[in-house]
């Protein structure tokens, strides 16, 4: 039986801003060499501020329909 050919290599694509400045992985980026703090706190600078954008809401920690814990704004602030 003849051999098949090795699996081409597959090299991974350049980064783009969204995965370079990703803060889950920025940090080992800049260590690495890849960006700069000074990059980094440019891209942050120029995001959009959404801070109208949010919206309240209520997160509550049940089991065994007894309330463990309330997070958020609740009715019974005024």
């Amino acid at each position: 039986m003849a051999k098949s050919a090795p699996a081409a290599l597959v090299l991974p694509t350049p980064y783009t801003a969204e995965s370079l400045f990703d803060s889950r992985v920025v940090e080992r980026h800049i260590v690495e060499g890849r960006t700069t703090e000074l990059a980094f706190q440019a891209h942050l600078d120029a995001l959009p501020d959404d801070a109208g954008e949010q919206i309240e809401s209520e997160l509550r920690f049940v089991i065994r329909n007894r309330i463990l814990a309330t997070v958020g704004p609740s009715d019974d602030e005024g």
